[in-house]
């Protein structure tokens, strides 16, 4: 279960400049309010279908719910009023169980991650930056606010 969090903070983390964050970047309508897509797979032992539905309001991404077999997956996007990105809330449900990863920008660069599980607070992470906006240091802390890893 650690791997898979840590995965996907990873992909979260670095996946972030490839997000797409408005109807422009989806190639939607400005009016655009709400998308539902479901793929379907089949296989020998089930039928499996994957849904996303993604909420927009005033142009920008305010909700991304995937939904594959029992697990579900919603994000939430928070913006200040100058439509910068401040948060990003990740939830994970699957049997009942919730994970929750919240990250904190400023100026659009990545401050600080926490990773909630059960609702307390699991871990948090610090990010530092140089000059050029690279990602030069990580600091991850318990709940119990002692250091676990530097990167």
């Amino acid at each position: 279960m650690k791997q898979i969090t840590f995965f996907t903070i990873i992909i979260s983390i670095f996946g972030f400049p490839q997000e797409k964050l408005t109807t422009q970047d989806f190639g939607l309508h400005k009016n655009t309010e709400t998308v539902i897509s479901k793929q379907y797979w089949e296989d020998d032992q089930s039928n499996i279908v994957f849904t996303e539905e993604l909420k927009f309001y005033n142009t920008f991404l305010e909700e991304k719910k995937t939904k594959d077999g029992d697990y579900v997956t919603v994000k939430k996007y928070y913006y200040n009023i100058d439509n910068l990105l401040v948060k990003i809330e990740t939830e994970h449900v699957h049997s009942g169980e919730k994970e929750k990863e919240v990250f904190h920008y400023k100026n659009l660069q990545l401050q600080n991650s926490e990773l909630w599980m059960h609702g307390k607070m699991f871990s948090k992470t610090q990010y530092f930056f140089d000059k050029n906006n690279r990602l030069t240091k990580e600091i991850e802390k318990d709940a119990k606010n002692k250091v676990t890893r530097i990167v």
